[in-house]
């Protein structure tokens, strides 16, 4: 995780945000720093994909359909936000665009076509909020 802080005098890009809760130095994700004397909000950059188990139609996103015993990095890309439906997963990265990847026999990974993709694949140029995913179908916010 990465966010700018005030070091020496100077703003910083920082990785490794932490903060203490209760005498204990904890990482976070999500909090509020002062700028310029006011509270602003801040969230990290994001986490890095881990996926496994059946991977049948590629659900896993690593580019196979190999089924996977342990967690398996997907990529170096980080993410805020996953969902998995029946046979097909959706995610949304740091930057709020939308991916998706997995079987898409009744087009729920909303690309426009019926073609199972086993690598998360960009859907559209908006940016998304949430998500969720059935089993044959996906739901988004903007």
């Amino acid at each position: 995780m990465s966010a700018n802080a005030k070091v020496s005098g100077s703003w910083k890009n920082v990785t490794g945000i932490s903060c203490r809760v209760s005498g204990t130095w904890k990482e976070v994700t999500k909090g509020w720093c002062r700028v310029s004397g006011a509270w602003k909000e801040f969230y990290s950059k994001g986490f890095v994909l881990y996926t496994w188990g059946h991977n049948d139609y590629g659900q896993l996103g690593d580019g196979t359909t190999t089924d996977r015993l342990s967690p398996t990095a997907i990529g170096s890309c980080t993410w805020k936000a996953i969902a998995g439906g029946d046979s097909h997963s959706l995610g949304i990265r740091a930057d709020d665009s939308l991916y998706a990847w997995g079987s898409n026999e009744y087009g729920q990974l909303g690309d426009g076509t019926t073609t199972d993709r086993t690598s998360p694949t960009a859907i559209g140029s908006c940016t998304w909020k949430a998500i969720a995913g059935g089993e044959y179908h996906s739901l988004g916010l903007k």
